[in-house]
């Protein structure tokens, strides 16, 4: 049986030298250790220092076991040594008898360069996603339903204060009035939807100059940056729900609700509300004041949002 010569010295970490540009397209594995290039049956010559170069795992498969070069064993799984421009097979169990400690470093080396390259590959797909998905906020950040949605909060609390007072009373507790549930947030002075998306763009290119951007690539970073992500999509998410609840409210059983409420509860002999198609009405003795869904109102797509959610959940 060949056996390499004793060290003395710890063997070099040939992966942990390689760059990451190379690392993270370089191949790992192999189905077809047999079919490599200037693959050798015996040891090579010469006190140069091999290392792991790949690893296979051809265990339940119905190929023909393969043959390592220290003492021609059969084995199925093993490890692709390079020494020089030499390739040669051992076996995961050979390797351990033969090389002893020195083998724990040769693979320690492998299996951190497979754990650097698979961070490395994640983090190149959030890249790619994020890009892409910063494109989409922007368009929804540009999109005139801010500028609709801020103009009906405006039209009610101006021409019919007492709804824009008492109807988030209702909606923000989760109470229905006749069964029909009110809009939580749409009148809240707190609400800002088109400031919360401004956070959101800001701190995501934020993200992505630090996070993204770091040289820490544990896989701990990684999981870091799908969760401040998975974050900011349940921040957009109340952004597009704060933004339908226009929609919301100017469904005839919300509007018939509303008026109901008002009619029973502010000035009955001053004031009047009449629900419309898409509209409210507040009659003032010979006044009257309307307040219609625009025309044009339209919830920007979620398409960038859904995609991204779908790529993190199988990332």
């Amino acid at each position: 049986m060949q056996k390499p010569k004793s060290k003395s010295r710890t063997p070099r970490r040939f992966w942990d030298f390689l760059s990451d540009d190379k690392l993270i397209d370089a191949e790992l594995s192999t189905d077809d250790p047999e079919g490599l290039d200037n693959l050798v049956r015996e040891l090579p010559p010469g006190d140069e220092e091999p290392y792991v170069e790949f690893k296979y795992d051809l265990r339940g498969s119905e190929r023909e076991k393969l043959h390592c070069v220290h003492g021609n064993h059969p084995h199925l799984a093993g490890f692709v040594m390079r020494k020089g421009d030499k390739r040669f097979l051992v076996g995961h169990i050979c390797g351990k008898e033969i090389y002893g400690e020195d083998f724990d470093h040769y693979t320690a080396d492998f299996n951190a360069a497979v754990n650097r390259q698979e961070t490395l590959r994640k983090r190149r797909e959030i890249e790619n996603l994020t890009g892409p998905f910063m494109a989409w906020l922007q368009q929804v950040a540009a999109s005139d339903v801010f500028k609709l949605y801020d103009s009906v909060r405006r039209q009610i609390d101006f021409r019919m204060p007492w709804i824009s007072e008492n109807v988030p009373l209702a909606g923000h507790y989760g109470m229905t009035v006749a069964r029909v549930k009110m809009p939580p947030t749409l009148f809240l002075e707190t609400t800002d939807p088109e400031a919360e998306l401004a956070r959101v763009i800001a701190e995501m290119s934020a993200l992505a100059a630090t996070l993204i951007a770091s040289d820490d690539l544990a896989e701990k970073s990684v999981e870091n940056i799908k969760r401040v992500l998975n974050a900011f999509i349940r921040r957009i998410e109340a952004v597009f729900d704060q933004l339908k609840e226009v929609e919301d409210f100017f469904q005839p059983a919300v509007l018939q609700a509303t008026c109901d409420l008002a009619n029973e509860h502010d000035n009955p002999k001053k004031r009047k509300y009449i629900a419309g198609l898409l509209t409210i009405t507040c009659k003032r003795d010979r006044d009257k004041s309307t307040v219609q869904m625009p025309r044009n109102y339209k919830i920007p797509s979620r398409a960038g949002l859904d995609g991204l959610k779908e790529s993190l959940r199988v990332l």
